[in-house]
């Protein structure tokens, strides 16, 4: 920003500021039309569906993953995030289901 003066950085920081200002507008507008009943493909799958999908397809997405995280660490880090907090809470509600059948037979 500094090479070409002030008013290269005037500029950039009025595309930036654009460009999210564009990203908060997209996300507010999908929030007031999101879809509020989900059939067919707009439904998210269950949880444990991985289990019933072919191998090759699984290795094929981690393979994708693998790849763009290595070119861009930084959604690649994100998206092992993402992974995570969703395996963790996958094994929090397993758990919170097994809690709640053993409460329910003792009780």
């Amino acid at each position: 920003g500094s090479m070409f003066g002030l008013a290269n950085q005037i500029v950039m920081f009025l595309l930036g500021s654009a460009i999210a200002t564009l990203v908060v507008l997209g996300y507010r507008m999908w929030w007031k039309r999101r879809p509020t009943r989900t059939r067919g493909l707009a439904k998210a799958p269950e949880r444990g569906s991985l289990a019933t999908a072919p191998w090759w397809g699984l290795l094929l997405v981690v393979s994708v993953a693998g790849i763009v995280g290595i070119f861009l660490p930084l959604l690649g880090i994100t998206l092992a995030g993402f992974v995570l907090v969703d395996v963790l809470l996958g094994f929090r509600s397993r758990y919170q289901g097994r809690a709640r059948l053993v409460s329910r037979k003792e009780g």
